[in-house]
């Protein structure tokens, strides 16, 4: 890097709000990159990014061996923020925590399928599923398991 850069230096309010989220270097990368054109970052009315809901997913995701989000792709920002116009944060969380809590989303299942960042946030039903407890084994009158697998197919 040529310039030292503070801070305050950053030319607009995004990518000051990408240093305090990710780092100054970040900041200044993306800056670099971005060549002087203008970058806008999607907060929703409560102020979430649709980064918040990845981390979110890599915090729970951690805590039941899932695979993290990794990196915040085109189709990953797209669905985000259709599913943050769905539910906020805080709405979020109770989502992934029921999937860490739940055998089938961890894995334990005839395949060993488990859930992932990207099929959660694919469409509005995946996590409504999880909410309303389609995918507890618990819960009479659910296909879950092996007989879930045979109408799955």
């Amino acid at each position: 890097m040529d310039k030292e850069y503070k801070l305050e230096d950053l030319p607009n309010e995004d990518l000051r709000l990408v240093a305090e989220k990710c780092g100054l270097e970040t900041a200044i990368k993306l800056l670099t990159f971005m060549q002087g054109k203008t970058i806008h970052i999607l907060v929703t009315s409560d102020g979430v990014k649709p980064g918040d809901l990845l981390l979110l997913w890599n915090e729970y995701a951690a805590k039941a061996g899932l695979c993290f989000a990794n990196k915040m792709t085109a189709p990953r920002m797209r669905n985000c923020r259709a599913r943050l116009r769905e539910r906020r944060l805080d709405e979020w969380e109770e989502v992934f925590k029921k999937i860490v809590a739940n055998p089938f989303l961890t894995g334990n299942n005839k395949d060993g399928w488990r859930a992932s960042f990207d099929w959660i946030i694919k469409n509005d039903n995946n996590s409504q599923k999880v909410l309303d407890g389609f995918y507890d084994r618990k819960k009479p009158g659910h296909l879950i398991g092996s007989a879930y697998d045979k109408y799955r197919k």
